[in-house]
């Protein structure tokens, strides 16, 4: 599955995800959790937006700032 191409569907699953990885929680049960709660999230997601989150918030991020490009 890909990612949502809706913005706000996004940005649910960006919150979704920091949440679970500042829990330091096992990925494949936080995608277990997100299909519960009716997202049809991957792991290939979620570690997708976890580096992206990682990526933006560390000292070595890229010159084009905070923006991530999906």
């Amino acid at each position: 599955m890909c990612l949502p191409s809706d913005e706000a569907e996004l940005r649910r699953w960006s919150e979704f995800v920091v949440t679970r990885w500042s829990q330091e929680r096992d990925p494949r049960f936080a995608c277990l959790e997100a299909c519960c709660l009716g997202m049809a999230m991957t792991r290939a997601d979620f570690l997708k937006i976890a580096r992206a989150y990682v990526d933006c918030r560390n000292e070595n991020r890229s010159p084009q700032g905070t923006r991530v490009f999906w």
